[in-house]
């Protein structure tokens, strides 16, 4: 045709009575190497042509004006989705078991760590459901059919759903010594507050280290401004606990 691809197209629409503004057009293709080694000279040749230099209908930049350009099939697009790794201590399933005996015991394994020889007040709270999606199983269960003198049993099926929520929870170890109800107040207040903001909840299933880095930042800064001291032996964490209702 010996002028612009796309213009020819175009102009052959127009003719054929087709609105232009109602599709889009995008040409591919693929170049694949035929042998085990590739030629050098033949590559370049290549990446040259899209790279402007050859000219379609006498313009030198009708690549890059058209957008096109080379990408090799191995090279990545932006960014691919990763499942984000789960904290096996922090993010659990709750199956069956109680959510606030499981936090319990996320409090107790943190404040071990700690070094400070001593027991431990918790005070864990529900911040917010972050994700809740509905669940499905199909039960089979035996039905008697009289026939004449004669009962036949058939199975027939039943639809159960269930609810599954991820919950976060907020939870903070204290020293026993230091645990007064002034303070065990405070924590409550700054735990609810820190776990609640935007850049913890916002993040907490894309990147749940993040969002609890994030999450104790906030807390200690919150309980320095109330108390007006660091406090030791105590330890803030989040927990994503998954709860699923009972089927109905």
């Amino acid at each position: 045709m010996g002028g612009d691809p796309l213009s020819y197209i175009v102009d052959e629409a127009r003719r054929a009575g087709i609105a232009t503004d109602k599709f889009y057009v995008a040409v591919r293709y693929t170049l694949r190497l035929i042998s085990s080694q590739p030629w050098e000279d033949q590559v370049n040749a290549i990446k040259k042509l899209y790279q402007g230099g050859a000219s379609v209908g006498g313009d030198s930049e009708w690549f890059q004006k058209n957008k096109i350009r080379l990408k090799l099939v191995s090279e990545e697009e932006g960014h691919r989705i990763q499942t984000p790794v789960k904290d096996p201590l922090k993010e659990q399933d709750a199956e069956g078991r109680d959510p606030d005996s499981i936090v319990d015991d996320i409090a107790d394994k943190i404040a071990g760590e700690l070094n400070c020889d001593d027991y431990y007040v918790k005070d864990k709270h529900p911040v917010m459901t972050v994700l809740a999606w509905p669940e499905f199983k199909v039960e089979w269960y035996p039905h008697i059919v009289k026939l004449g003198c004669t009962r036949v049993k058939i199975w027939l099926p039943k639809l159960r759903t269930r609810i599954a929520e991820v919950v976060l929870y907020a939870t903070v170890a204290v020293a026993k010594r230091e645990a007064d109800a002034t303070l065990m107040k405070i924590v409550s207040d700054c735990a609810l507050a820190s776990a609640a903001v935007g850049a913890v909840v916002g993040v907490v299933l894309a990147n749940f280290v993040a969002a609890e880095a994030a999450f104790v930042a906030l807390f200690q800064r919150c309980i320095l401004i109330k108390v007006g001291q660091h406090i030791t032996c105590m330890v803030p964490a989040l927990a994503l606990i998954t709860i699923k209702g009972t089927w109905q």
